[in-house]
């Protein structure tokens, strides 16, 4: 369950890519203040989390699958989908 909700959150954090380069240069910005670089970072782990929801979204499909004999299929297409949000890690790696 961990592996769908993880490549939930990759999948928002890919999506949000400008808004995580504006939050990586506020909080190179903010060294001297430390309270607020902790605040803009826990901000930011709260918006990823929130996306946490679809995949526990994505384990109960996989769940439904297992009882009805198309888990396999499920299996597969979150699978392609991990090919594809790795990829787009690794494009904006720089990042």
């Amino acid at each position: 369950m961990d592996g769908f909700t993880d490549m939930a959150m990759k999948l928002v954090e890919n999506i949000l890519l400008v808004i995580s380069l504006l939050k990586e240069t506020l909080a190179y910005a903010l060294e001297g203040e430390p309270m607020l670089k902790e605040s803009l970072e826990l901000l930011w782990k709260g918006l990823i989390g929130g996306s946490a929801w679809m995949g526990f979204l994505g384990y109960s499909l996989y769940g439904v699958g297992i009882d009805y004999n198309f888990a396999t299929e499920v299996c597969e297409a979150f699978g392609y989908g991990y090919y594809v949000i790795d990829g787009m890690n690794y494009i904006v790696a720089f990042a």
